[in-house]
């Protein structure tokens, strides 16, 4: 399943959709994760921890107050071990490019943990109601809306465009963070568009997202940030090299 998390896209998903799995655990438990190998009661189990992006762990990270654990008791023997490795290498990239804290928020053991204290006090419940709001609303903007009139006019047909899970898991978990701490998430792992003055407006690139991220504005494209992957089809795919996708906090270069 690590491909679903490499997949530069988002076309290749593991289903059902993770977040409403996350969003139905009691809010007042340490979150348990573990792969179909291992029985987790409770717990969520995932056909592989290889699948979780680092979209998936910055959701994990902003809606869990208490450390994440991964059951790792099966990997060791499974033809899937690596899979696992490469997780951890997007953990510890995330910590190293964020300086956030987040190797601390998870934790990798080899066997069941105990059960976590329930904590039923005033301040988990109003921020757990807050985080299911929050969650709602993300997910409705992230969808974006049913109809666009600039889009109506461009002969290009959305109906096969889709927010990819990662993409939504990202829109829900930065409300849930501070501000500071969304911005520097945001400059990792949301991205920006530089265009230069050679694109001649066809729009062939907005016809080619797969995800709907470039749409139409006065003959030439805009970026939803919301929804781009930075997988850079619309670069390969623009004959003039006017394109230039880059994560958001890159320095900008400038095309010509």
């Amino acid at each position: 399943m690590a491909c679903t998390a490499a997949c530069p896209s988002g076309a290749l998903e593991v289903a059902p959709a993770f977040q409403p799995i996350v969003e139905h655990c009691p809010p007042t438990d340490a979150l348990i994760l573990g792969c179909t190998r291992h029985p987790l009661d409770p717990g969520i189990r995932v056909p592989c921890l290889g699948m979780l992006s680092e979209e998936h762990l910055v959701y994990l990270f902003a809606s869990c107050p208490e450390p994440v654990s991964f059951i790792t008791a099966s990997c060791a023997e499974c033809e899937n071990a690596s899979a696992v490795e490469r997780m951890k290498d997007r953990l510890f990239r995330l910590e190293r490019l964020t300086v956030l804290p987040f190797a601390d928020r998870f934790r990798f053991v080899t066997v069941r943990p105990g059960p976590a204290e329930r904590r039923y006090d005033r301040r988990s419940f109003f921020t757990e109601v807050r985080n299911k709001v929050v969650s709602r609303v993300a997910g409705m903007v992230a969808s974006g809306p049913a109809s666009d009139p600039e889009r109506a006019g461009t002969g290009v047909d959305y109906s096969s465009k889709r927010i990819p899970q990662r993409c939504s898991l990202l829109a829900a978990a930065l409300p849930r963070v501070t501000p500071d701490q969304a911005r520097i998430i945001g400059d990792v792992l949301r991205f920006r568009m530089e265009l230069s003055i050679s694109c001649e407006g066809c729009l062939g690139c907005v016809a080619v997202c797969p995800t709907g991220a470039l749409e139409s504005s006065s003959k030439v494209p805009r970026l939803d940030e919301a929804a781009c992957t930075g997988c850079r089809l619309c670069t390969e795919f623009c004959l003039k090299d006017a394109i230039r996708i880059c994560p958001k906090g890159e320095a900008a270069d400038g095309l010509g």
